[in-house]
């Protein structure tokens, strides 16, 4: 596909939550210079990948804030839902377009926090807070793909949703994702960026019911940081097996990340 109506020099970049992501020259109307993203409902979508998308688009036409993903515009097209939000010639944390520094990957994931707390705000969870979920740019980041995200703090049914190595236990339990579920990503995050290792390396990956049963049942595995302890504690303290016992919003927990960073090299 080389256009999508008026969206033209389209390249495919990946599929995602019920969509396809390309890298497009926007319209003229819309008044940007830069290329944007855009995210196609696939054309064999059930009702379910289509109230999700639908989702998706009044989560970002709700919020509007310097550390969520920028939006642009949505439509529909012979029965395909899109939207258009800004490109991240920068990558991400999980496929950065350069190298990072360990300040600018910690900068970005507490940016991407920020934006956690606006979308607590307004009553949403995102329930995928991962390295691949924060967008990179020159200031620092974004919070990206609410594809998943789910309003008034609640997942529909006791189907566990999330990312295999960042899902919280109560979520791999079949209990109801909350915002203290999404800190629990965070710090499962966190501490990746710190040590460049996962809390359950010996989860197995390749069985579903075994690997939840893993999240629910094992404590993370942290290791150390010698050279960021504030850091690290504040990793400790989101990965806590009781919610109740985490950082009580994501603003807290980007506030102490952000007054830690003068310990990172």
């Amino acid at each position: 596909m080389k256009h999508w109506l008026d969206y033209h020099d389209l390249v495919f970049l990946g599929e995602s939550n019920h969509g396809l992501y390309f890298r497009a020259r926007p319209p003229a109307r819309l008044g940007i210079d830069s290329d944007v993203a855009i995210k196609v409902l696939v054309s064999d979508a059930s009702d379910h990948q289509w109230h999700s998308v639908a989702r998706e688009i009044r989560h970002l036409e709700r919020i509007s804030s310097p550390y969520v993903v920028r939006f642009f515009e949505a439509g529909h097209d012979r029965g395909r839902l899109y939207f258009a939000m800004e490109y991240a010639v920068m990558g991400t944390l999980a496929r950065p377009a350069r190298p990072l520094s360990r300040w600018e990957r910690l900068r970005a994931l507490a940016h991407g926090t920020r934006g956690l707390q606006e979308l607590h705000g307004m009553g949403v969870v995102h329930r995928d807070v991962k390295p691949a979920k924060i967008l990179v740019h020159e200031a620092g980041g974004r919070l990206n793909d609410l594809g998943i995200a789910e309003d008034n703090f609640v997942s529909q049914g006791a189907i566990p949703t999330g990312s295999i190595g960042f899902m919280a236990p109560e979520v791999a339990r079949g209990e109801h994702a909350t915002a203290r579920s999404d800190l629990f990503s965070v710090g499962a995050t966190l501490h990746l960026l710190l040590t460049g290792q996962g809390i359950f390396p010996g989860i197995p990956r390749r069985d579903m019911l075994a690997a939840l049963q893993h999240i629910a049942r094992t404590a993370p595995s942290l290791a150390d940081a010698p050279d960021t302890p504030r850091l690290l504690d504040l990793a400790r303290g989101c990965l806590a097996a009781d919610p109740g016992d985490r950082p009580p919003d994501a603003a807290t927990v980007a506030d102490l990340m952000e007054a830690a960073l003068d310990e990172v090299a």
